[in-house]
């Protein structure tokens, strides 16, 4: 059987940090329903203070349906709490996409966390038809790009 433990320190690993008990804590098990298809996901963060530019790209088509898209912008609101969010700090920008994408904020438009909640909160579920190559060409081309806020020398995610 794996444990929550053993899967966070698999994750420590590999992304090179040291845990403490309190980081521990911070670890989440979660199952979803998905087509009478259990899924379970595994959780982990560690308070980020590192400066990044951070990029979410939602399916937003009726394949997703409406109540998991609230799951995954509940999701995008719990991430954002983990990094350091400020104008010197990460910048976030959301991406959601069905038959068209739609660029709901880019790098540069909120720093601050409640502003970014808000925001998230404020996204509609549109269920249309799934383009995800499209999507991805969009934030490639408009997204992550100088013009459009990302920044140089900050990492990407």
């Amino acid at each position: 059987m794996i444990t929550s433990t053993h899967v966070a320190g698999r994750i420590a690993r590999a992304a090179k940090v040291a845990l403490t008990e309190n980081d521990l804590k911070s670890f989440h098990q979660a199952r979803c329903t998905h087509r009478n298809v259990s899924f379970t996901f595994f959780m982990f963060f560690i308070a980020c203070q590192t400066s990044v530019d951070l990029v979410f790209l939602l399916d937003n088509s009726g394949s997703v349906e409406e109540p998991n898209f609230r799951k995954v912008k509940d999701f995008v609101k719990r991430v954002i709490d983990f990094f350091n969010i400020a104008e010197n700090g990460t910048h976030v920008s959301v991406v959601t996409y069905d038959t068209d994408t739609h660029i709901e904020f880019n790098l540069v438009r909120y720093f601050t966390k409640k502003e970014l909640r808000n925001a998230v909160d404020d996204i509609k579920y549109n269920g249309l038809l799934t383009f995800t190559g499209e999507a991805l060409e969009i934030v490639r081309q408009k997204v992550l790009t100088p013009a459009a806020g990302m920044r140089t020398d900050h990492g990407k995610l």
